[in-house]
């Protein structure tokens, strides 16, 4: 990669921590107003667009695991963010993903991503296209990460 390289990379990675200050995370706590309602929503939706996702949340305290997944989100914005201090904690979230362990597949996590949006939808009142794709590019560092270790 040459030093032009490195500047577009490094203005585009600016770019986006930007616009998730300004625009992703203030619609991902317009969401975290509704409480467990959002997560509840998101993780009912989750289970009927991938068979067998259901099956893996039997008998989880879903109060905890909605806590969880607030989280790992706001660790995927900080990431875009630019806070190199989260990469620690999402290479575990993607090992504990990993086949070894929960076998969260890579090609599962879009239809993870598009789930979530789907719940931004419902529960943002401001949400309009181009924040879901705020929201995607926003999210897609972290998870590349994650999908990385698997």
């Amino acid at each position: 990669m040459d030093d032009r390289t490195d500047d577009r990379h490094g203005e585009h990675s600016r770019a986006l921590a930007l616009l998730v200050a300004l625009a992703v995370r203030p619609s991902f706590e317009r969401c975290c107003r509704h409480g467990d309602e959002f997560f509840d929503h998101f993780y009912a939706t989750l289970a009927d667009r991938i068979p067998g996702v259901g099956a893996k949340f039997h008998g989880v305290d879903m109060e905890k695991q909605n806590s969880l997944v607030r989280e790992g989100i706001r660790r995927l914005l900080d990431y875009a963010e630019l806070d190199g201090t989260v990469r620690p904690e999402l290479e575990r979230l993607g090992r504990l993903h990993a086949h070894e362990n929960l076998d969260v597949q890579p090609d599962l996590y879009p239809a993870w991503v598009e789930t979530l949006l789907e719940a931004v939808r419902e529960f943002d009142p401001e949400y309009d296209p181009r924040l879901g794709d705020a929201w995607r590019e926003a999210v897609r560092p972290g998870i590349e990460l994650m999908t990385a270790v698997y």
